[in-house]
C-alpha cells in the first residue's frame, strides 16, 4: 500500500509506530536518478547504498531506526565479514547523524 506522509503520522500515532518505507516521497530526487542508472549497469557501491538510505532517513526525521542486513550466497551481501563491515558503516554513520 502506498500512503501518504499525513496518512504515515496519523498511523504512528494511533499504533505508537510503523515500519515503512520511502521510496516514493521523492526525499532524495538525485539518488532517484542515480539508482535509475545504477541499476541497469549491475553496479552498486556498498557505500552508496549506506549513504542513500542514512540520507532518506535524515531527510525524513528518522529518530530509531532497525536495518536488516542480510548475507548470504543469494544477497546482495554474500561474504560475513562484508556485512558486518556494512553494519559498523551505518551505525557510524548513525551515530554521527544524532
Amino acid at each position: 500500500m502506498t500512503f501518504t506522509p499525513t496518512q504515515i503520522e496519523h498511523i504512528v500515532g494511533r499504533a505508537g509506530g510503523c515500519i515503512v518505507w520511502g521510496g516514493h516521497l521523492g526525499l532524495a530526487p538525485a539518488d532517484d536518478v542515480i539508482i535509475q542508472i545504477e541499476e541497469p549497469l549491475a553496479f552498486e557501491s556498498f557505500d552508496k547504498i549506506i549513504v542513500s538510505i542514512m540520507a532518506k532517513k535524515v531527510a525524513s526525521g528518522t529518530t530509531h531506526l532497525v536495518l536488516d542486513v542480510p548475507v548470504g550466497p543469494t544477497m546482495k551481501i554474500q561474504h560475513e565479514k562484508d556485512g558486518e563491515l556494512i553494519a559498523r558503516k551505518f551505525t557510524f554513520l548513525a551515530k554521527n547523524l544524532t
